[in-house]
């Protein structure tokens, strides 16, 4: 195999500018790596070239270079494979960047890839129960009032206002909130329970830590798990993430696990993306995709 990268970038990433495109170019070229850039233009591109790139063995490293959407559909490709995956914050939050540290700018982020170290990664694995298909995430998934939230996500919304889309779309289910039971057990027990969320890093939605002790490195998630009947304790639960204290929080209850199941039918997302609405399982997944950081 060539000792070559394939930098994809997704050029409508929230982040994205010319300027530092250029800026990543120059950086890996003054640290002596080669490379390919491949430039987005539609939802799937990035995993499909992923795929093709593995397949054929073209590229010994895999650099990404746009939002947590984009992280994920490399994330999907490259799962199982040899290859190590490289991520860069052009993004709007970049969750998976600052849980490996490469939330810089990019010439620092770039030399902590190019100085860097392949790193076992586990990854949450999300199947609907009715299909049988799965997909997997490396941050975290969402499932009830935070899966509903990101269903009603305007896509043009978003590339216009960036994060004040994913803002106004969180008030509208706010202002329209109808407390369901979404069915939820984790390992065997049964929880009340509006919405949770399962990670395998420890942010959320940012830098806000859900799940403190969480670690892509090793093979376990943290049901972050909500039963809110009322808008104020919406409220109430947000400001204790906002606030970095959730896990202190009597109203939300933090339970690590290998395996959650959610059978009531409800809207679920992964790593901020969209992904359905059904009856669900999650599981950990370890030595899943080599990181590089």
């Amino acid at each position: 195999m060539k000792s070559r990268a394939l930098v994809i970038v997704n050029p409508i990433a929230g982040s994205y500018t010319k300027e530092k495109y250029n800026s990543l170019c120059t950086a890996l070229t003054n640290g002596g790596m080669e490379f390919d850039v491949f430039f987005t233009d539609k939802k799937g591109d990035a995993e499909a070239q992923t795929h093709t790139a593995i397949k054929e063995q073209t590229h010994s490293l895999i650099l990404v270079c746009g939002g947590d959407g984009t992280a994920n559909e490399v994330v999907n490709a490259a799962a199982f494979s040899d290859i190590p995956v490289g991520f860069l914050p052009f993004g709007l939050t970049n969750v998976i960047c600052r849980e490996i540290g490469t939330q810089k700018p990019i010439p620092e982020a770039a030399k902590i890839i190019l100085n860097g170290t392949v790193k076992s990664a586990a990854l949450g694995k999300v199947t609907s129960i009715e299909t049988e298909k799965h997909r997997y995430f490396i941050s975290m998934a969402g499932f009830g009032f935070d899966g509903k939230a990101v269903f009603g996500l305007n896509r043009r919304l978003k590339k216009r206002f960036g994060i004040w889309a994913y803002i106004f779309s969180g008030l509208q289910s706010f202002l329209n909130y109808v407390p369901v039971d979404i069915g939820l057990t984790v390992e065997d027990f049964v929880y009340e329970a509006t919405s949770v969320i399962v990670s395998n890093g420890s942010r959320y939605g940012g830098d806000f830590k859900i799940a403190p002790n969480a670690d892509i490195t090793n093979d376990t998630l943290y049901a972050s798990i909500f039963n809110e009947r009322t808008r104020m304790e919406i409220i109430r639960d947000v400001i204790s993430i906002i606030r970095g204290q959730s896990c202190r929080c009597r109203h939300i209850k933090h339970i690590q696990c290998q395996h959650v199941t959610i059978d009531n039918g409800v809207h679920a997302q992964i790593d901020g993306d969209y992904l359905g609405k059904g009856s669900w399982t999650v599981e950990t997944v370890g030595n899943a995709l080599q990181v590089i950081y």
